[in-house]
Formats: C-alpha cells, sequence, structure tokens
C-alpha cells in the first residue's frame, strides 16, 4: 500500500466517525429528560380558512349570514374568549369556544345590511389563547344596493305655534327592481301631518308629500308615516315625520322656582326670552303681581333675545293659595302679554305635616 492510499482511508474514516457522532448527538439531545418526548410544546394555534368573506352584491336589509371555519393547529386547548362585532349592523352567533388539537370550529356571523348603499367593509375581532394571534380580525365586504331607494327617511319641520303657512317636505322612492312596485296609500295617525302619494313614473318612482298643517302646539310633534308596498322583502316603507313647534315668544325657564321661604337678603332669578317670530320685538311694562318685588328687562340681542331679572327682599314667601306672576307686554299683536308664573318650593316638614294650626297656640 502506497503512502497516497494510505492517506486517502485515514481521511475517510475520520469524515466517517465526525458524521456518526453527529447523528449520535443529535439523537441524544432529542431524547434528553428536557424534551423527553421528542416533540416541540407549541401550545394552542389558529388558523381559519379564510378571514374575509366577499359576499359580491347584497340587498339592502336582508342578511347575509356566515360561518368562519377555523382550525386548531397546536397541541393544547385554543379558547375562543369572545367575537366583538365592530358595529351594530353586525352581530355574532353562538361560536365555538374550546377546540381541541387538530378539531375545528366556526364562528357564525350575520350581518343586516339597513339602508346603506355602495362598498362596504365591516370587521369582528376574535380573541383567544393563542399566544402568537390573540386578536384575528375578520373581515366581511362587498356592495350593498337598496331594491327600493327612500329618500330622506326622516323628514323634519321647525315653526312657532302661530304659524299659519302649511310647510311641504318631499319623499322620493325609487324601485330599482326589475318588477314594478305598486304602493298603497300612506297613512299616518297624527293629523299634524297630511300626506299625498303621487306616481312621478308607475311601477318605478314616486313622490311623496308631506305637509305640517296647522293649528300647531308648542312642543314637538313626531309621528311615523307608512306605506305598504307589493315587495315581499320590503311590504312595509316607513317614514318619521318630526315637527319641532316653538311659541311665537318663549321663556326660558318658563317658570321661576323659589327656594322655601322666608327668602334670605339677594335672591335673584333669570329667565330669558326668546322671539322665534320674523318681526323684531320690542318687550314693555314688566309688572308683578305681588308686592316687594323688583323686575327689569333688557335687551341681549336687539329684537331677538331678551333677559328679564327679579330680585326678591329678604323674607319673601308665597302664602297656601297665592298666585304670582309676572306679566311682560310685547309687540307681537299674536302674543301681546308674556307670563312667567312664579313658585315656590315648600320644606319638608310642611310637606310630611301640613301647614301648621295657630289656633291651638292661640288658645294656650
Amino acid at each position: 500500500m502506497n503512502a497516497k492510499r494510505q492517506i486517502f482511508i485515514i481521511i475517510v474514516t475520520a469524515v466517517a466517525g465526525f458524521l456518526i457522532g453527529e447523528e449520535q448527538m443529535a439523537a441524544a439531545a432529542s431524547t434528553s429528560p428536557a424534551n423527553p418526548s421528542g416533540t416541540d410544546k407549541v401550545g394552542p394555534r389558529i388558523q381559519f380558512d379564510s378571514t374575509v368573506l366577499d359576499f359580491g352584491k347584497g340587498a339592502a336589509g336582508l342578511a347575509i349570514e356566515h360561518n368562519f371555519t377555523f382550525t386548531n393547529t397546536g397541541d393544547q386547548t385554543l379558547e375562543i374568549k369572545d367575537v366583538r362585532p365592530t358595529c351594530g349592523c353586525t352581530i355574532a352567533g353562538a361560536w365555538d369556544r374550546a377546540i381541541g388539537p387538530g378539531k375545528t370550529g366556526i364562528i357564525p356571523i350575520r350581518f343586516t345590511p339597513a339602508h346603506l348603499a355602495g362598498e362596504v367593509v365591516k370587521t369582528v375581532i376574535v380573541l383567544c389563547n393563542d399566544s402568537s394571534r390573540t386578536n384575528i380580525v375578520l373581515q366581511l365586504k362587498g356592495t350593498v344596493w337598496e331594491p327600493v331607494e327612500v329618500n330622506p327617511l326622516y323628514v323634519v319641520f321647525t315653526a312657532d305655534a302661530d304659524c299659519q303657512t302649511n310647510q311641504t317636505r318631499e319623499v322620493r322612492i325609487v324601485n330599482h327592481l326589475e318588477r314594478p312596485l305598486a304602493l298603497g296609500e300612506p297613512e299616518c295617525a297624527n293629523g299634524t301631518f297630511q300626506t299625498v302619494l303621487k306616481v312621478v313614473r308607475p311601477g318605478k318612482e314616486f313622490e311623496l308629500q308631506i305637509t305640517l298643517t296647522p293649528p300647531l302646539k308648542a312642543g314637538g310633534a313626531l309621528a311615523p308615516i307608512t306605506l305598504k308596498t307589493s315587495y315581499t322583502n320590503l311590504p312595509v316603507i316607513s317614514i318619521t315625520a318630526y315637527a319641532v313647534v316653538q311659541a311665537a315668544v318663549a321663556a326660558t325657564p318658563a317658570q321661576i322656582t323659589l327656594s322655601p321661604g322666608p327668602l334670605p337678603p339677594g335672591v335673584t332669578a333669570n329667565v330669558t326670552i326668546q322671539n322665534n317670530d320674523a318681526e323684531a320685538l320690542t318687550l314693555s311694562k314688566p309688572d308683578v303681581n305681588v308686592r316687594g318685588v323688583a323686575v327689569q328687562v333688557r335687551e341681549i340681542d336687539p329684537g331677538r333675545r331678551f333677559a328679564l331679572t327679579a330680585n326678591f327682599p329678604a323674607g319673601f314667601q308665597i302664602q297656601p293659595g297665592q298666585s304670582i306672576q309676572i306679566q311682560i307686554k310685547t309687540s307681537n299683536p299674536r302674543f301681546p302679554i308674556l307670563i312667567v308664573p312664579v313658585f315656590q318650593s315648600r320644606h319638608l316638614a310642611t310637606l310630611l305635616n301640613g301647614p301648621a294650626d295657630d289656633s291651638l297656640a292661640r288658645k294656650q
């Protein structure tokens, strides 16, 4: 055996010994006491088939339901702690809460696009015990269209109580379905609102006219207006009419309420008077039907807003059965006098026991 051959044998033997040593070391590490099973502990792991639902095209008012499916790819139990939709039109059903290794679960989601139009994206947040993905965001996206478009759904009127002019608002109803739409006569239980339905294009487009009719009472008026339709998925169209009716001349607060008497010195009450009429307003001759009370009126915004101040003397007290009110003359012929009543709270003892009877004290 020549020298070259001997050197080659020595090199091959050394390399083989090194490789055998590596294999033995790896085998020993895999069966060491620190990891006796030979596998890595990864914990629970969540894997969704898909976190996005593209529902394409959906009709407003019709629910879209979908089950998001997931698998626990880990080696410990996966817990779904919570499912949180980010808007009221999206809700989660009863989802699988504890899923063993290798098992699958579902999260049911229901999305109802109410009176939406165009492209929408809704999100749902899933919370779980996967340490690598504690929060997962699910998405529902697509295009929403309205088979029957109603615009607007709410009509608002603003008027004063003495207004004699009828105000009218118009609601446009458009049918986007291929088949014709039939509408019944509008129904409204509140006589403050009168309705007329007009056909613009038979079966396709309508105009609902809503009129605010006097006499009006100060305050607010609210009423639903309904129309029956021939579309089974939208059997009734509901529109809300709301009227804000202001007095031509309004005092805020509408009355003065004093603390129980006798009053200490320096008690003052303030009232703001607002002119809601188109014409400028003048106030004059403030007066009160009891002695000792001083009343003043000053203009804050010329012709529109005023401040009334009433100063009550020390020891002031309203007697049982006594009616006190402040009167101010106005330049509005429909509202010539503004009246602000004055009341006084009673002591708790008086409310519980009634007024004291002085006759017994006088007899003793």
